[in-house]
Order: structure tokens, then C-alpha cells, then sequence
């Protein structure tokens, strides 16, 4: 094993066994599975018409299109609800009086990502006569009456679940259901057409922020080989290589388009940058821009199902770079005026929809949990962040406070102002208290995963030939997510030991280059430059890379500047 990697496993406590045991993608049936299949039999059989009903984010689009295509290879007579992003998480009656009308011979509907909080849609649903079956992922509360209600519930987040690992995603859900389905009375060949829409599950899984563990790890892996498959090939991989029917085929298709725009735009250069990061950092928010912006979500959902899938690519390409442009001008505007519950707590008179976004940024700087929240008809609505070792979802709510979501990224509502003042002063006290009971090995651990050095004060000899070794090991190592990180470490410098000098289109950039053909990048941070080249010492938090250019490569270190000081709890030489 290589030496710094060695220094990043010791430091994680990471053991050859423990790697063993996160890669093994084996589990459990789900909890009613088997009665779950045994409706859609008698839906099947009786020739009675279903309906995918999903939520409308990343992990709720993915559920939807496997969902429906599934169902359609499977021989159902099926169609797909489009939900409504200004109707909020879940569905109630009226979402059912909209469903009953657009699909006036619906028998059932089958959930994906959501229901597990939806008594009322539950009951409208039953008094039409339809039957309810739910595939959820989202924590089912005390005293709730969903599993009594509809006909079956499947949900990992059930009180009653024994699933050893529950935090798969929505996605995941619906596709353990259909491929078990599948399994039980599906030909072969159906069989494998259905093992092929877990690409959906793998890109839901990285875009719900999902642990990367267990069946997860596997089920990304295999989403990232589907897609530089469908990649690599283009339009006429799909339709001579892929047989079934033409939904199924199209949401292939559609998948090409949704990628293939990055292509255009620069942002794919090799079949290597399709990967889980890509899922996460550019497919997801394209998708997500339509929730957030407002938008009808039929244009996200067009692109798998419609003849005009590259039309609705580039306009969704379109709609993410205005949302990108909306989010940075609301951070420069919290960052201008943080507000004086900074920085838990920040508002912002962005749409609802933006507000995730910047709570994501505005993470940080609190070094913990981040809350942005907007005023709207007298009650503080908005979403929150928070990084691993605070459970803020759990914690929040224990409190009193209303909060859902997951732990990592949740929405939150606060009924006036001194209720606001309230979760400030919650947020403060039990962030530090939380904080000063781990470790500081972990907090550290948390910062940084190794120190580089030219002067040897390192964790490890500044070798340049090691650090290729190192970074095509790590490679090895993915998926990285939420649960297992990438590496990310600290470089220390003197500011004198490189030539300092600024690029892109405005100069926006910094690029320092060091003995050996090492490259220092910060991105948009070249205002920095003055400040830290008067410093005795400049370190930057980032990750190590290799850029290939013209079959040149060379290694660099990317990442955020400091000056000498560094916060309490990173990594010091």
C-alpha cells in the first residue's frame, strides 16, 4: 500500500476487514416485499391500470422514470404522474383529484421517494377506490397510520424494518420492488432488462447524498459503468444494442442527452470524468434546477419520455446556468449582511428553492450545521445542511423544532421570530456541546486527511513519483460520497518557493507552480494573492490530482488558501 495512503487509513481507522465489509453489496429482502409483489401480480394479471406516482427531486425523477419504464417492460398497463414542485414534499388530496383526472383508468398507483408522511393523499387515494402501494425511504414517525392505510408500504426507514442498511434512496426502494418482482415471474432476458435501470438507483443514490457503503458502493459503481457505456456508444449503441420495448429504450436515450450536454459544454473531456462526482456536482443540480427555479417539471421528466429529448437537455443545461447565476448573487448577498444568527441561522429573500443551495455553501463557514431561511406569510421556511458528525435532522427535532429530510439536508419551518431566536440559541449551545464530545483525533480527521510539506515536516516524504502512486490507488478506491470521502489533505508552503500567477478569462484564478513540474490551483481566488504572499507560511485544504494535457502529466494539488492561521481543529505541521 502506498505510504500516504497508508497515513489516510490509519487516521480514518480504516482496516482491510472493515473495506471488506463496506464493499459487500449482499442484503436482505425488504421488509413486504413479497406482498408488495403479490399486488402488482393481481394488477398484472387482472389487466388494471397503475400509476407511478414520484417526488420531484433528483431521487424522485430517477424513481419515477425506472419506475415507469420498469413496469412498462414488465407488461403493466401503466402511466407516469408529473408532480407539481409548488405543491410541497408529498401528496394530498387534491394531488389525487389531479391524478384521477389526468389518468381516469387508474386501478393502483405505486410510490417512488415519498408517501411514508401521507395520510391524507393515502385516504383520498383509498375512497376512489385505488389501490396505494408506497416505496418510500423517508423516517416514518411515531403514531403514523401510512402502514395501516395504504395496501402495503416498502421502506427501509419503517419502524417495523430490520434492513441492516436503511439509507438507500427512494430510487433504490422502487427497484429492489420491480427486480423482485422480476425475479419471481419475469422471462430472463426481462430480468436483465430491469437489472439495467439500476443506473437510475446509482445516480439517485449520490444525488440524495446517500451513504456510500454496502449495496450503495456497488449500485453507483455500476450506474457509473452503465452510463460511459451508453456514453461511449452514443444513440446507436442504444438502439442496436439494447432490446425491449420503446419506453424502455427511450429513457436511455434520454439518459445520453442528459449527459451528452455536458460534453458539448466542456465539462466532459474523457470517458473518465463520468463518474460519481459527475452525478453529483453536474447531473443532479441540471435536474434539481427545475424544483428550485420553479418550473413545470414535465421538462426534467420530457427528456427520457419525449422525440425531443435534446431540446429539453439543452434547455434544462439553460435553466441550471441561470440557477447557478441566482445562487451566487444570493451568497454575495449573505455574505454582505450575514444577519445576527450568524452562522446557523441565515435568511435570505431567495426562492424556496435556492435556499438549500446556499445553506450548502454557507456550511463552510459555520464549521457545523447552516440554516438559510426565508419570510414567507409570517413563518421562516427553508432548508438546512449540516456535515456527518452532527445528526442536526435528530437533534433539531428532539428539541421541538419542526425539521424533515434526512440529516445531512432537511427542510425547516420556524411559526414566528422569537421561535427563530429560540433555535439560535439551541443551535449554539448544543453544536459546541456535540463538538466538544468527539475526539479531537476525529474532528481532525474530519479536516484533513494528511499534511504534504516541502521541508519534510510532513506526514510523508514530499516524493513526486509516491504521490502518482498514491492518487491512481485512490482512484481505485470509488465511489467517494457522503461516508466514505475522498482523501482531502493540507499543503504547506513557503509563498516564496513558487511562481505565483493568475488565469482564466478574467483572471479570476491563481496557479502557483513549484520544483518538479507541481501545481498549486485555487479556483477564484485570486484576490488572495497579495495577503498571502506576505505570509511566512500558506497552507491549502484540497485534494491531489493529476492533469493530463496533450499526453503531459503533471501533478497538482487543488484546493482553498489559508494564511499561517489555521482553524484550531485542521491539521497544524
Amino acid at each position: 500500500m502506498n505510504s500516504l495512503l497508508e497515513v489516510v487509513f490509519n487516521k480514518r481507522g480504516y482496516t482491510s476487514e472493515y473495506l471488506k465489509q463496506i464493499n459487500d453489496p449482499s442484503h436482505q429482502p425488504l421488509l413486504d416485499i413479497d406482498q408488495l409483489s403479490d399486488h402488482l401480480k393481481a394488477i398484472h394479471d387482472e389487466h388494471k391500470h397503475i400509476v407511478v406516482l414520484p417526488d420531484y427531486d433528483m431521487d424522485g425523477i430517477m424513481s419515477g422514470i425506472l419506475g415507469y419504464a420498469g413496469l412498462v417492460e414488465l407488461g403493466f398497463k401503466t402511466s407516469l404522474f408529473i408532480p407539481d414542485a409548488k405543491d410541497g414534499y408529498g401528496f394530498t388530496e387534491k394531488t389525487i383529484q389531479r391524478l384521477v383526472k389526468e389518468h381516469p383508468k387508474a386501478s393502483a398507483i405505486i410510490t417512488g421517494d415519498v408517501g411514508i408522511t401521507c395520510e391524507e393523499g393515502i385516504k383520498a387515494a383509498k375512497e376512489k377506490g385505488l389501490t396505494v402501494l408506497i416505496t418510500d425511504h423517508h423516517k416514518e414517525e411515531a403514531g403514523s397510520k401510512v402502514c395501516s392505510l395504504a395496501d402495503v408500504v416498502v421502506n427501509p426507514m419503517r419502524i417495523e424494518e430490520t434492513y441492516l442498511n436503511p439509507e438507500i434512496c427512494g430510487a433504490h426502494v422502487l427497484w429492489q420492488c420491480l427486480d423482485h418482482y422480476a425475479k419471481l415471474y419475469a422471462p430472463r432476458a426481462v430480468q436483465n432488462r430491469i437489472r439495467q435501470l439500476r443506473v437510475f438507483v446509482g445516480i439517485g443514490t449520490v444525488s440524495d447524498l446517500m451513504p456510500l457503503l454496502y449495496e450503495n458502493r456497488q449500485v453507483v459503481k455500476d450506474a457509473v459503468t452503465i452510463c460511459r457505456w451508453i456514453f461511449e456508444g452514443g444513440k446507436e449503441r442504444i438502439f442496436k444494442n439494447l432490446t425491449g420495448t420503446e419506453i424502455y429504450r427511450s429513457v436511455f436515450q434520454g439518459l445520453f442527452e442528459a449527459i451528452d450536454v455536458f460534453r458539448a459544454s466542456g465539462k466532459i473531456k474523457k470517458l473518465s470524468d463520468i463518474n460519481e462526482e459527475f452525478f453529483g456536482y453536474y447531473l443532479a443540480p441540471m435536474f434539481n434546477s427545475v424544483k428550485r427555479l420553479d418550473q413545470d417539471l414535465s421538462l426534467a421528466f420530457g427528456i427520457f419520455l419525449s422525440e425531443d429529448s435534446t431540446l429539453r437537455a439543452n434547455s434544462l443545461y439553460r435553466l441550471n446556468e441561470k440557477r447557478k447565476q441566482l445562487v451566487a448573487k444570493h451568497f454575495d448577498e449573505l455574505q454582505e449582511v450575514p444577519g445576527p444568527y450568524w452562522p446557523f441561522i441565515l435568511t435570505s429573500e431567495a426562492s424556496l428553492g435556492i435556499l438549500g443551495l446556499l445553506a450548502m455553501k454557507a456550511q463552510g463557514d459555520s464549521q457545523g450545521p447552516s440554516l438559510v431561511l426565508r419570510l414567507d406569510q409570517g413563518k421562516f421556511i427553508g432548508s438546512g445542511r449540516s456535515p456527518s458528525w452532527y445528526p442536526a435532522l435528530t437533534r433539531i427535532r428532539q428539541a421541538g423544532f419542526w425539521a424533515a429530510g434526512h440529516e445531512s439536508a432537511f427542510g425547516i419551518e420556524v411559526t414566528s421570530s422569537e421561535e427563530l431566536e429560540a433555535l439560535h440559541g439551541f443551535l449554539v449551545k448544543d453544536v459546541e456541546a456535540i463538538r466538544s464530545s468527539l475526539p479531537k483525533e476525529e474532528l481532525e480527521a474530519l479536516q484533513a486527511d494528511y499534511l504534504l510539506c516541502f521541508d519534510g515536516s510532513g506526514d510523508v516524504e514530499f516524493d513526486m513519483a509516491s504521490l502518482f502512486e498514491f492518487i491512481v490507488e485512490v482512484d481505485q478506491l470509488r465511489p467517494f460520497g457522503t461516508g466514505f470521502e475522498e482523501p482531502k489533505g493540507i499543503f504547506a508552503f513557503d509563498p516564496k518557493a513558487g511562481r505565483w500567477q493568475t488565469m482564466g478569462s478574467e483572471q479570476q484564478h491563481v496557479k502557483i507552480q513549484f520544483r518538479g513540474g507541481f501545481e498549486l490551483i485555487g479556483w477564484n481566488q485570486s484576490h488572495l494573492i497579495h495577503e498571502l504572499q506576505d505570509q511566512r507560511q500558506v497552507m491549502v485544504a484540497g485534494k491531489l490530482g493529476i492533469n493530463d494535457f496533450r499526453g503531459r502529466k503533471t501533478l497538482h494539488f487543488i484546493g482553498d488558501f489559508h494564511g499561517e492561521e489555521m482553524k484550531s481543529n485542521e491539521v497544524k505541521p
